[in-house]
């Protein structure tokens, strides 16, 4: 008998939340460079968008669990979102049915960066002193809580999008997930070419080293 596997954590207390990571999950991953992944089920599909979010929400040391959700999105254009207080990763359905496995891989990690900037700035910066706050590691950070509380300024669509774009935090997200996407598909491709000396646990990416 097959292994079940769990597609949403959003409601299991921390301490039950199982380390995952890409060295567990090559079974899974496959999935991200079949040459016939347009024909894939949707099921198998879901299955590899929520194990990405399980090793990301372990990369980042999460205190609460990332469940992917496919939704018809107000905005056509809009790939993705987080919903932080149903603490899940909202994707747009036209991912699931479009897009290309490297585009679901780096819309999953870009939203599982902002969920990380959620839990530095309400679990870390809010409560630190103001001598903390100074410090040369909090640089961005502080601009992060202060771009998350902003008000809508208001503007046509274009222009309300392209504001967002240029935000300290959304720059973070991008430059993270291109980063992410590169090295799931470099320790994917390396380990089907034979190299099974990956260790399990988690290392350090490049962006970090």
């Amino acid at each position: 008998m097959s292994k079940k596997i769990r597609t949403h954590w959003h409601d299991t207390p921390y301490e039950f939340l199982p380390d995952i990571t890409i060295a567990d999950s090559f079974g899974i991953l496959m999935n991200l460079i079949n040459e016939n992944w347009d024909d894939l089920p949707d099921s198998t599909k879901r299955i590899t968008a929520q194990r990405i979010a399980d090793i990301e929400r372990t990369f980042f040391g999460l205190l609460h669990g990332l469940t992917v959700v496919f939704k018809d999105l107000p905005r056509e254009e809009l790939w993705g979102a987080y919903d932080r207080e149903k603490q899940e990763i909202v994707l747009n359905i036209r991912v699931l049915t479009e897009a290309g496995p490297e585009e679901l891989c780096r819309c999953i990690c870009h939203e599982a960066r902002h969920a990380y900037q959620h839990e530095v700035i309400e679990r870390v910066y809010k409560p630190a002193d103001g001598h903390i706050r100074k410090l040369l590691q909090f640089c961005d950070v502080g601009f992060w809580a202060l771009e998350f509380d902003e008000p809508d300024l208001g503007g046509t669509e274009e222009e309300k999008a392209a504001r967002y774009r240029s935000r300290r935090i959304e720059i973070d997200a991008r430059r993270y997930a291109e980063d992410a996407v590169k090295d799931y598909f470099k320790r994917i491709k390396e380990h089907f070419e034979g190299n099974r000396e990956i260790k399990r646990g988690w290392e350090p990416r490049t962006i970090f080293k």
